[in-house]
């Protein structure tokens, strides 16, 4: 099918009535479509603040831009998470596993830094960061004290929580065992194992994890009909509350 275009009368007067093609009418450009940024997960440490457990989040890209956060802050960011990689490699001098004593300093050098990189923060930057904290906690964000005051819970809500986190626990920890327990008999070929030999126990695992994985989606499940049960309970001021202390999810 033709399409018919609009040719101006003044193309016409011409020398030689010689006609003018037709104009392509402009076309204005599509805007991009933002799309939301997927967060790195957040396990908390309920003895920590978000913000602590959340400060190692402004070592992000996408999250600096959602935040302003200027050059200068993010140089000075970059220079405290630097310091601490230094004293934890001497901490550690390479190792991954280490003793209670060990991992109580490993727990104040990380704390130092957050504390650190946190008061380079102006009070909206930290408004902000709480909420992205939150929102890579997920459900756990309901674990922490300071959620919980913040939505002001009432007993019998603090106790559905309590409950539900309870349940999860427990399935995750037996999740967890039973997956070290299998993987653990899996004979490992060791550094100078053959490329048939490495692709082997790959394998191996791999049926390991399959075999597990319909208990991994059924605690997922668990997780989000108790995630929606403990949101429809709340009450219009608890909503509001939630949604400052979420805020909005980040766009790129």
């Amino acid at each position: 099918m033709l399409t018919r275009v609009h040719i101006p009368l003044a193309l016409f007067v011409l020398a030689g009535c010689a006609c003018a093609p037709a104009q392509t009418p402009k076309t204005k450009p599509t805007p991009a479509v933002r799309k939301e940024v997927k967060l790195p997960g957040i396990i908390p440490n309920v003895k920590w603040t978000v913000n602590q457990n959340s400060a190692q989040l402004l070592l992000n890209p996408d999250l600096q831009k959602d935040m302003g956060l200027s050059t200068e802050t993010k140089s000075a960011v970059l220079k405290v998470y630097g310091a601490y990689e230094a004293k934890y490699t001497a901490l550690t001098g390479g190792k991954q596993e280490g003793t209670p004593e060990l991992e109580a300093r490993l727990d104040a050098a990380i704390i130092e830094a957050a504390n650190g990189a946190i008061a380079l923060l102006s009070p909206a930057e930290s408004l902000r960061l709480g909420q992205l904290g939150v929102q890579s906690m997920g459900l756990d964000a309901l674990r922490m004290p300071e959620v919980r005051k913040g939505l002001s819970l009432t007993a019998d809500q603090t106790t559905q929580l309590d409950k539900l986190f309870a349940d999860l626990d427990e399935k995750q920890s037996a999740l967890d065992a039973e997956l070290g327990a299998r993987l653990s008999k899996l004979a490992d070929p060791g550094p100078k194992a053959t490329d048939e030999e490495t692709a082997a126990l790959k394998k191996a695992q791999q049926a390991v994890f399959d075999e597990l994985a319909p208990r991994g989606h059924a605690l997922d499940d668990t997780k989000k009909a108790g995630w929606e049960a403990f949101m429809a309970g709340l009450t219009s001021d608890q909503e509001s509350a939630w949604q400052s202390i979420h805020g909005k999810p980040v766009m790129a």
